[in-house]
C-alpha cells in the first residue's frame, strides 16, 4: 500500500513540473529515464523517506499552477500568490515604485501599506501639486512612477478640461526628458457612489479619464483603465462616496495594478 502511495505521488508530481525539473525537485543528484527498472528502484528508495513532505511539495506545486492568472508573467503570479500568502509585502513588491497623487493615493500612507517615503500625495491635490513635487520625485530615479490626479481638477466647460490636459502633458513631458527610461503610469480617475454620482460635475468624470487616454497614448506613456475593475466589485464608499477602504488598496487596487501594468 505504501509503495501504491508513492507512486501516486510521483505521477501527480511529473504532471505538475516538466520532466526536466522533476529530478531538481526529488533529488538533484537522480534524473528519471525511461528504463522502468531504474524508477522502480527509485521508487523502493524513498520508502525511506517522509510521505508527509512528499505530499507538502505536491500540495504547493499544485498552488502556484492553478494560481497562474491567464496571460499574465510567471513572475506576477507568484507575486500575487505570495501576497495572498502573507508571505511579503506591498512595501517590498513595490519598492521601485512611486506615487504621486490626491487623497485617494494619500491612502496608501495613511493605511500604512506602502512607505510614505515612495508616496507624493495631498488631501484635495490638483495638478499644482504635480508641478510642484515632480522634481523631488526625478531625484529618487525610480523604476515606475504612477500618478493619479483629476478628481479635484474637474471643470463643467471643454476649456477647463483642455487646460487640464494642457498641463497634465507639460509635467509629464518634463518628467521623461529627466527620466527617459523610467515608466510612467497615469491612472484613470476613480469612479464615485451612485449616490453622488449623479451630480453634474462628477458626470466629468468620464470625459475627463477619456482625454487622459488620448493623452497617454500621444506621449507614449501609460494608462492604466481602472473602470474594469470596480465593475468586478462593489466597494463601501466613506461618507463622502467618494474616499475608498483600506481593503479597497490592499485587496484590489494594488494587485490589479501589478497585474495589469507587470510593475514588479
Amino acid at each position: 500500500m505504501k509503495k501504491v502511495i508513492i507512486l501516486l505521488l510521483v505521477c501527480v508530481l511529473l504532471a505538475v513540473y516538466p520532466i526536466s525539473n522533476f529530478s531538481i525537485i526529488i533529488n538533484e543528484n537522480y534524473t528519471v529515464g525511461t528504463d522502468t527498472a531504474d524508477g522502480m528502484a527509485y521508487i523502493e528508495k524513498m520508502e525511506n523517506n517522509d510521505i508527509n513532505q512528499a505530499e507538502k511539495i505536491v500540495r504547493q506545486a499544485e498552488e502556484i499552477r492553478n494560481y497562474i492568472p491567464e496571460s499574465k508573467s510567471e513572475r506576477v503570479a507568484k507575486i500575487l500568490y505570495r501576497l495572498d500568502k502573507g508571505k511579503t509585502t506591498y512595501k517590498k513588491v513595490l519598492k521601485n515604485v512611486y506615487f504621486m497623487g490626491d487623497s485617494l493615493i494619500n491612502g496608501l500612507e495613511s493605511y500604512g501599506i506602502l512607505n510614505e517615503k515612495r508616496i507624493y500625495s495631498k488631501v484635495s491635490a490638483s495638478l499644482y501639486h504635480l508641478e510642484d513635487n515632480y522634481k523631488k520625485v526625478i531625484k529618487k530615479e525610480p523604476e515606475v512612477i504612477v500618478l493619479h490626479y483629476g478628481l479635484n481638477a474637474l471643470g463643467y466647460t471643454q476649456e477647463a478640461l483642455d487646460g487640464y490636459i494642457a498641463m497634465y502633458s507639460k509635467c509629464i513631458k518634463k518628467i521623461k526628458k529627466k527620466l527617459p527610461e523610467t515608466r510612467i503610469i497615469v491612472s484613470s480617475i476613480f469612479p464615485v457612489d451612485r449616490k453622488v454620482a449623479k451630480d453634474k460635475l462628477f458626470k466629468r468624470i468620464k470625459p475627463y479619464n477619456k482625454a487622459m487616454k488620448n493623452m497617454c497614448k500621444k506621449l507614449k506613456v501609460e494608462y492604466l483603465d481602472n473602470d474594469p475593475l470596480f465593475k468586478e466589485i462593489d466597494y463601501c464608499y466613506g461618507r463622502d462616496g467618494i474616499h475608498l477602504p483600506e481593503s479597497f488598496y490592499r485587496d484590489h487596487w494594488l494587485k490589479y495594478l501589478i497585474k495589469e501594468k507587470e510593475t514588479v
